[in-house]
């Protein structure tokens, strides 16, 4: 994903920064109406959906939505957790499995 974006050097490409900032900025969206979301994950546990069991899924959903930071400390969060999947190595096999499989390799 991040290739695509600005290959080699895909970090400092403008396409990177975009998607990155794009992304920073919906997370804030997300958590800006975090309640809604925490409110809406209380529903479907009484609704008895099996992913949430427990009152600490959603207080996972609530940790990861880090309602203590600023909008600056959330993002810069968010950077790093997006900077940690691209860095992450079975990302390059899992790329390379998708171009066999359509093609591409």
């Amino acid at each position: 994903m991040a290739y695509v974006m600005g290959g080699e050097k895909y970090d400092s490409s403008e396409r990177y920064k975009r998607f990155v900032k794009l992304c920073c900025d919906a997370y804030n969206i997300i958590r800006a109406n975090g309640h809604l979301f925490i409110t809406l994950f209380r529903a479907m546990k009484l609704a008895g959906m099996p992913e949430l069991t427990s009152d600490e899924d959603i207080m996972y959903l609530r940790e990861q939505l880090r309602f203590g930071d600023t909008d600056s400390q959330a993002s810069k969060y968010f950077k790093s957790q997006i900077t940690l999947c691209v860095l992450e190595p079975w990302r390059r096999w899992d790329n390379a499995i998708h171009n066999i499989i359509h093609g591409k390799g």
